[in-house]
Protein backbone atom coordinates (compact mmCIF):
# COMPACT_ATOMS: atom_id res chain seq x y z
CA UNK A 1 0.00 0.00 0.00
CA UNK A 2 1.41 3.36 -1.41
CA UNK A 3 1.57 5.91 1.72
CA UNK A 4 -0.02 9.76 1.06
CA UNK A 5 3.82 10.88 1.28
CA UNK A 6 4.97 8.56 -1.36
CA UNK A 7 1.79 9.52 -3.52
CA UNK A 8 3.05 13.25 -3.42
CA UNK A 9 6.93 12.12 -4.83
CA UNK A 10 5.04 11.06 -8.59
CA UNK A 11 2.80 14.11 -8.48
CA UNK A 12 5.57 16.33 -7.50
CA UNK A 13 8.17 14.93 -10.16
CA UNK A 14 5.48 14.82 -13.11
CA UNK A 15 4.79 18.75 -12.31
CA UNK A 16 8.44 19.52 -12.35
CA UNK A 17 9.06 17.68 -15.33
CA UNK A 18 6.18 18.89 -17.32
CA UNK A 19 7.47 22.96 -16.38
CA UNK A 20 11.27 21.38 -17.40
CA UNK A 21 10.06 19.91 -20.45
CA UNK A 22 8.16 23.40 -21.70
CA UNK A 23 11.35 25.00 -21.54
CA UNK A 24 12.51 22.57 -24.27
CA UNK A 25 9.74 21.68 -26.40
CA UNK A 26 6.24 22.94 -27.69
CA UNK A 27 3.36 22.36 -25.51
CA UNK A 28 1.55 21.08 -28.30
CA UNK A 29 4.21 18.51 -28.73
CA UNK A 30 4.01 17.77 -24.80
CA UNK A 31 0.33 16.96 -25.92
CA UNK A 32 0.83 14.99 -28.78
CA UNK A 33 3.27 12.56 -26.01
CA UNK A 34 0.52 12.52 -23.54
CA UNK A 35 -2.48 11.91 -26.48
CA UNK A 36 -0.24 8.90 -28.15
CA UNK A 37 -0.06 7.25 -24.52
CA UNK A 38 -3.70 7.45 -23.85
CA UNK A 39 -3.43 10.05 -21.19
CA UNK A 40 -6.63 12.02 -21.15
CA UNK A 41 -6.07 15.49 -20.74
CA UNK A 42 -6.90 18.94 -22.24
CA UNK A 43 -4.51 21.31 -22.99
CA UNK A 44 -5.92 23.69 -20.59
CA UNK A 45 -5.38 21.56 -18.08
CA UNK A 46 -2.04 20.95 -18.68
CA UNK A 47 -0.78 24.11 -18.74
CA UNK A 48 -1.95 24.37 -15.12
CA UNK A 49 -0.17 21.24 -14.61
CA UNK A 50 3.24 22.87 -15.91
CA UNK A 51 2.40 26.08 -13.66
CA UNK A 52 1.63 24.16 -10.88
CA UNK A 53 -1.66 25.60 -10.10
CA UNK A 54 -3.22 21.98 -9.88
CA UNK A 55 -1.15 18.51 -9.12
CA UNK A 56 -2.38 15.32 -11.33
CA UNK A 57 -3.73 12.79 -9.05
CA UNK A 58 -0.67 10.06 -8.17
CA UNK A 59 -1.39 7.45 -10.85
CA UNK A 60 -1.60 9.84 -13.61
CA UNK A 61 1.29 11.51 -12.60
CA UNK A 62 2.92 8.39 -12.80
CA UNK A 63 1.66 7.60 -16.26
CA UNK A 64 3.00 11.22 -17.60
CA UNK A 65 6.25 10.43 -16.60
CA UNK A 66 6.20 7.21 -18.06
CA UNK A 67 5.23 8.91 -21.14
CA UNK A 68 7.76 11.59 -21.47
CA UNK A 69 10.09 8.80 -20.52
CA UNK A 70 9.08 6.81 -23.27
CA UNK A 71 9.93 9.30 -26.00
CA UNK A 72 13.43 9.56 -24.84
CA UNK A 73 12.91 13.60 -24.03
CA UNK A 74 14.76 13.12 -21.08
CA UNK A 75 18.03 12.64 -23.06
CA UNK A 76 17.06 15.63 -25.34
CA UNK A 77 17.40 17.66 -22.30
CA UNK A 78 20.69 16.38 -21.66
CA UNK A 79 21.47 16.71 -24.72
CA UNK A 80 20.93 20.66 -25.02
CA UNK A 81 22.95 21.16 -22.16
CA UNK A 82 25.92 19.04 -23.11
CA UNK A 83 28.73 20.76 -24.51
CA UNK A 84 31.91 19.00 -25.09
CA UNK A 85 35.09 20.66 -26.47
CA UNK A 86 37.79 20.22 -28.98
CA UNK A 87 39.60 17.81 -26.70
CA UNK A 88 36.57 15.69 -25.76
CA UNK A 89 36.16 17.82 -22.27
CA UNK A 90 32.13 16.82 -21.34
CA UNK A 91 31.18 19.93 -19.48
CA UNK A 92 30.55 18.06 -16.75
CA UNK A 93 30.44 20.61 -13.45
CA UNK A 94 27.52 22.05 -15.57
CA UNK A 95 25.66 19.32 -15.86
CA UNK A 96 25.91 17.94 -12.22
CA UNK A 97 24.59 21.14 -10.93
CA UNK A 98 21.73 22.23 -14.04
CA UNK A 99 18.28 22.06 -12.96
CA UNK A 100 16.87 20.80 -15.37
CA UNK A 101 19.17 18.18 -15.72
CA UNK A 102 18.70 16.88 -12.36
CA UNK A 103 15.09 17.04 -12.31
CA UNK A 104 14.68 15.04 -15.33
CA UNK A 105 17.20 12.66 -13.91
CA UNK A 106 14.99 12.28 -10.99
CA UNK A 107 11.62 11.52 -12.36
CA UNK A 108 14.02 8.40 -14.39
CA UNK A 109 15.22 7.21 -11.22
CA UNK A 110 11.52 7.13 -9.53
CA UNK A 111 10.14 5.17 -12.82
CA UNK A 112 13.75 2.79 -12.77
CA UNK A 113 14.44 2.33 -8.86
CA UNK A 114 11.38 3.47 -6.32
CA UNK A 115 11.22 0.96 -3.28
CA UNK A 116 14.44 -1.13 -4.09
CA UNK A 117 17.18 1.24 -2.65
CA UNK A 118 18.03 1.59 0.98
CA UNK A 119 21.37 3.73 0.06
CA UNK A 120 22.34 5.86 -2.86
CA UNK A 121 26.06 5.80 -2.88
CA UNK A 122 28.33 8.48 -4.85
CA UNK A 123 31.89 9.79 -5.06
CA UNK A 124 32.44 13.86 -3.93
CA UNK A 125 32.31 16.30 -5.46
CA UNK A 126 30.17 16.35 -8.55
CA UNK A 127 28.23 13.80 -7.70
CA UNK A 128 26.63 15.32 -4.60
CA UNK A 129 23.94 16.85 -6.17
CA UNK A 130 22.61 13.95 -7.78
CA UNK A 131 22.69 11.49 -5.24
CA UNK A 132 21.23 13.86 -3.10
CA UNK A 133 17.96 14.35 -4.51
CA UNK A 134 17.80 10.83 -5.83
CA UNK A 135 17.76 10.04 -2.24
CA UNK A 136 15.26 12.12 -1.81
CA UNK A 137 13.31 10.77 -4.52
CA UNK A 138 14.08 6.71 -3.59
CA UNK A 139 13.40 7.45 0.23
CA UNK A 140 16.94 6.32 0.86
CA UNK A 141 19.85 7.20 2.85
CA UNK A 142 22.53 8.89 1.28
CA UNK A 143 26.10 7.85 1.70
CA UNK A 144 29.40 10.02 -0.25
CA UNK A 145 32.72 8.64 -0.14
CA UNK A 146 35.27 11.77 0.11
CA UNK A 147 39.36 11.33 -0.46
CA UNK A 148 39.87 12.46 3.31
CA UNK A 149 38.99 10.65 6.31
CA UNK A 150 37.50 13.17 8.81
CA UNK A 151 38.01 11.72 12.04
CA UNK A 152 40.46 9.31 13.02
CA UNK A 153 37.71 7.77 15.36
CA UNK A 154 35.89 6.33 13.13
CA UNK A 155 35.93 3.45 11.17
CA UNK A 156 36.07 3.96 7.52
CA UNK A 157 35.33 1.56 4.30
CA UNK A 158 38.42 2.43 1.35
CA UNK A 159 39.05 1.88 -1.90
CA UNK A 160 41.53 2.76 -4.83
CA UNK A 161 41.03 4.78 -7.88
CA UNK A 162 43.65 4.64 -10.47
CA UNK A 163 44.16 7.56 -12.16
CA UNK A 164 45.83 8.06 -15.33
CA UNK A 165 46.34 11.53 -15.58
CA UNK A 166 48.72 12.24 -14.25
CA UNK A 167 49.31 8.68 -13.19
CA UNK A 168 48.53 8.55 -9.18
CA UNK A 169 46.35 6.42 -6.97
CA UNK A 170 43.56 8.14 -4.97
CA UNK A 171 42.32 6.80 -1.79
CA UNK A 172 37.96 6.97 -1.09
CA UNK A 173 37.09 6.87 2.01
CA UNK A 174 33.23 5.88 3.59
CA UNK A 175 32.45 5.77 7.21
CA UNK A 176 31.40 2.08 7.46
CA UNK A 177 27.92 2.40 9.19
CA UNK A 178 26.86 4.98 6.37
CA UNK A 179 26.04 1.52 4.66
CA UNK A 180 24.47 -0.79 6.41
CA UNK A 181 25.11 -4.83 6.34
CA UNK A 182 22.54 -6.26 3.65
CA UNK A 183 21.21 -2.61 2.17
CA UNK A 184 20.16 -2.06 -1.50
CA UNK A 185 22.45 0.08 -2.69
CA UNK A 186 21.83 2.27 -6.02
CA UNK A 187 25.13 3.98 -7.17
CA UNK A 188 25.30 7.17 -8.56
CA UNK A 189 27.62 9.26 -10.51
CA UNK A 190 27.38 12.46 -13.28
CA UNK A 191 29.99 10.79 -15.35
CA UNK A 192 31.15 7.51 -16.26
CA UNK A 193 33.70 6.84 -18.93
CA UNK A 194 36.55 4.49 -17.70
CA UNK A 195 34.92 3.13 -15.08
CA UNK A 196 37.66 3.48 -12.56
CA UNK A 197 35.57 5.51 -9.82
CA UNK A 198 32.65 3.27 -10.19
CA UNK A 199 35.05 0.03 -9.66
CA UNK A 200 36.09 1.69 -6.25
CA UNK A 201 32.47 1.97 -5.45
CA UNK A 202 31.43 -1.20 -5.93
CA UNK A 203 34.58 -2.50 -4.02
CA UNK A 204 33.57 -0.24 -1.32
CA UNK A 205 29.36 -1.99 -1.47
CA UNK A 206 31.32 -5.30 -1.14
CA UNK A 207 33.11 -4.63 2.02
CA UNK A 208 30.15 -3.21 3.29
CA UNK A 209 28.74 -6.48 2.78
CA UNK A 210 25.91 -4.80 0.97
CA UNK A 211 24.39 -5.16 -2.38
CA UNK A 212 24.77 -2.97 -5.51
CA UNK A 213 21.28 -3.43 -7.31
CA UNK A 214 21.89 -0.43 -9.50
CA UNK A 215 23.88 2.30 -11.29
CA UNK A 216 22.38 5.72 -12.68
CA UNK A 217 24.71 8.38 -14.11
CA UNK A 218 23.51 11.70 -16.42
CA UNK A 219 26.64 10.67 -19.18
CA UNK A 220 28.29 7.71 -20.27
CA UNK A 221 31.01 8.27 -22.63
CA UNK A 222 31.78 4.74 -22.99
CA UNK A 223 30.44 1.31 -22.59
CA UNK A 224 33.87 0.20 -20.74
CA UNK A 225 32.22 0.53 -17.34
CA UNK A 226 29.92 -1.93 -18.42
CA UNK A 227 31.61 -5.00 -17.85
CA UNK A 228 32.04 -4.06 -14.68
CA UNK A 229 28.60 -4.97 -13.52
CA UNK A 230 27.00 -8.81 -13.00
CA UNK A 231 23.44 -9.05 -14.89
CA UNK A 232 21.27 -8.25 -11.75
CA UNK A 233 22.70 -4.59 -11.81
CA UNK A 234 20.04 -2.62 -13.60
CA UNK A 235 22.06 0.43 -15.03
CA UNK A 236 20.26 3.52 -16.63
CA UNK A 237 22.28 6.60 -17.94
CA UNK A 238 20.28 9.39 -19.21
CA UNK A 239 22.06 10.07 -22.08
CA UNK A 240 25.03 7.84 -23.85
CA UNK A 241 27.91 9.30 -25.92
CA UNK A 242 30.62 7.15 -27.57
CA UNK A 243 33.85 9.07 -28.51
Amino acid sequence: MITRSEAAIPQILAWRALKTLSKHFELGYLYEILAENKIRISQPELKRYIVGTVLPPQLKAVHIIQALRSENVFAQVVQNKLKIDENGVVNVAELAYDEDVLTVAMAEAYLSFFRSVDVVLTAAVNGIPLASLLAWVLDAKLAVARRERESQSIKYLSAQIFQTDPPSIVHIYLPANHIPKNSRVLIADDLLRSGRTLKALLNIVRDADAYTVGVFAIVSLSNAWRSLLSEEVKSRVLLNIQQ
